[in-house]
């Protein structure tokens, strides 16, 4: 099933459709990734499971969540996909099996380009253990990152622009080009200049009008990884490569479903990349900020997605 090519497009799926689209997603996620990803084939021999033949939606959830730190502790290698044409040949749908065919002789290339690693983000230390560790991101999660970044910015009523960074602040790299890729997308200029003086710090960025007008609205001013009951702002979770919206009012941070399955555990949450291409996470636990740590689903997340809580 095709994601759709807008965000309003998605807001407005009836919850049930959207849910419906998050099981098919999860369904070739297990078919077609999963078994190129060399540490995921041995967790399922670990839990009982035949990662040669398709997986049900049984043999997914009696697959037990694993603990971040585990998951780091893997060889970078074995946390990404490695494609080879025995497997695409027994797990692949026919579409893409057709295009590597009309490709030719280019296929195989194409594909291993499609899950080449451009990037790495490292892991901030109380997430690795002390040791440097680095998620790994595709040219196709960059254009994911940028969409996330469209959707923070629309949630957030950040549309008008030129948008103004704050250098003084210091940014998260995945933010940052979440930020760069959504002014590219909605084509927005994107600059950089400080605040005036005796402004907030913490201002992640604002919009130029409303720095030379001096009135700082709301909708006009984003915070870094905010955690006030009633700020608003941005959460990056590097490990997720995700960055959320937070829409304030103890709302939360809005998840999107059909980039990630996100369930809850009393360990914090388990999440499941659904589109990711690069560093693969699959039921595994993340630790969340101190801010937020529940996980509320159904039809009360406005607008109909999963949500982080403020705890």
């Amino acid at each position: 099933m095709a994601l759709p090519r807008s965000f309003q497009n998605l807001c407005s799926l009836p919850p049930n459709q959207r849910t419906a689209m998050g099981i098919k997603l999860l369904q070739r996620t297990m078919r077609e990734e999963w078994p190129l990803v060399p540490h995921l084939r041995r967790r399922l021999t670990a839990a009982g499971l035949d990662g040669r033949r398709h997986l049900g939606l049984d043999e997914f959830h009696a697959l037990p969540p694993e603990s971040l730190a585990r998951f780091l502790s893997q060889s970078p290698r074995d946390l990404c996909p490695q494609p080879d044409p025995g497997r695409i040949r027994q797990n692949w749908g026919w579409p893409r099996k057709l295009g590597l065919v009309l490709a030719r002789g280019k296929g195989g290339q194409l594909l291993q380009r499609g899950y080449q690693a451009n990037l790495a983000d490292p892991l901030p230390d109380p997430l690795s253990g002390g040791r440097e560790k680095r998620v790994q991101s595709s040219e196709h999660d960059e254009e994911l990152l940028a969409e996330q970044g469209c959707r923070c910015l629309l949630l957030l009523g950040i549309e008008a622009g030129p948008l103004v960074l704050d250098p003084r602040v210091k940014i998260e790299a995945l933010t940052r080009r979440a930020l760069v890729g959504a002014a590219r997308l909605l084509e927005l200029p994107l600059g950089e200049s400080p605040p005036k003086p005796g402004e907030d710090q913490g201002v992640l960025f604002t919009t130029k009008e409303a720095l030379e007008d001096g009135a700082l609205g709301s909708g006009e001013v984003v915070l870094l990884d905010p955690t006030g009951p009633e700020d608003r702002g941005m959460l990056t979770l590097t490990a997720a490569r995700l960055v959320l919206p937070v829409l304030g009012d103890a709302r939360g941070a809005i998840l999107w479903d059909d980039l990630m399955l996100a369930e809850a555990h009393e360990d914090g949450i388990a999440m499941t990349h659904l589109a990711h291409h690069g560093t693969m996470l699959a039921k595994t636990v993340l630790n969340l900020p101190d801010a937020f740590g529940r996980l509320e689903l159904g039809a009360k997340a406005a607008p109909f997605f999963p949500r982080l809580t403020q705890v």
